[in-house]
């Protein structure tokens, strides 16, 4: 039960997504690029790749909520159809 609500700061604390309808301009790469320099740790979990659809999914964390938005705005500035998905990964007693 400790470890259910024990605080534990080196856990990422995003589960993030990032998904966008094929573009030359958003690709693993370019997404992990933009994590390098936004999140203080970044894991990749899945990815999908199809002829019409890229889906990448993350466990994040970031420092602060400024890093948070700014690589929100870096990820959606690769291309216009660039979706962001956040999800809180901590749970209880976060």
């Amino acid at each position: 039960l400790k470890q259910l609500v024990r605080r534990d700061s080196q856990r990422p604390n995003f589960f993030l997504t990032v998904t966008s309808p094929t573009d030359p301009r958003v690709n693993l790469p370019r997404i992990s690029e933009v994590l390098q320099q936004h999140a203080s740790g970044a894991l990749l979990t899945r990815f999908d790749e199809s002829p019409e659809t890229l889906e990448a999914s993350f466990r994040v964390q970031f420092d602060s909520l400024a890093k948070l938005h700014s690589c929100s705005d870096q990820l959606r500035s690769l291309a216009q159809s660039v979706r962001v998905s956040y999800l809180e990964a901590r749970g209880i007693g976060a």
